[in-house]
């Protein structure tokens, strides 16, 4: 586990790459920001291995152009600046996004919470707010919910 326990406001990364924590499923720098919270990454972009400088050269020491984007998607970008160079005159990229706060349950759903029977759930077995019934269709009773205490 990376960083405190609740996440951090701020995740800052200028000129550094570890492309184990880009990849596949890996969320780790999606993780540690906590709901609100900021990335602002910098980093070299692709077209830096064709300056005289000449390094970093390896794709896997700098970014693709969308990559951060794609990596932070569904994340409100503020701002995704691939047009930044060094002094020097190297590609660089300047990306900051917000994570989304988790969304609220909806006024909707708190009363269809506080509407519903003891013992049974909104929306019913079928999906229809009625009770989940047993037997034929005629006069059938309310089916009781039960639920095991203690691992039985």
């Amino acid at each position: 586990e990376v960083g405190p326990p609740d996440g951090v406001d701020l995740l800052l990364v200028v000129r550094f790459i570890q492309r184990a924590t880009l990849l596949g499923d890996n969320t780790i720098l999606r993780d540690i920001v906590r709901p609100g919270g900021l990335v602002l990454y910098s980093h070299f972009l692709e077209g830096v291995q064709h300056h005289p400088i000449g390094h970093p050269s390896h794709p896997n020491d700098y970014m693709e152009r969308g990559e951060l984007r794609a990596l932070f998607a569904g994340w409100e970008v503020l701002l995704d600046d691939e047009e930044a160079c060094l002094p020097d005159g190297r590609p660089m990229v300047a990306f900051l996004a917000r994570k989304p706060q988790p969304q609220p349950l909806t006024a909707t759903a708190d009363a269809d919470l506080d509407e519903a029977p003891p013992g049974v759930l909104p929306g019913g077995a079928g999906g229809d707010g009625a009770a989940p019934t047993t037997g034929s269709g005629k006069g059938e009773q309310p089916r009781k919910r039960s639920r095991s205490v203690g691992g039985r």
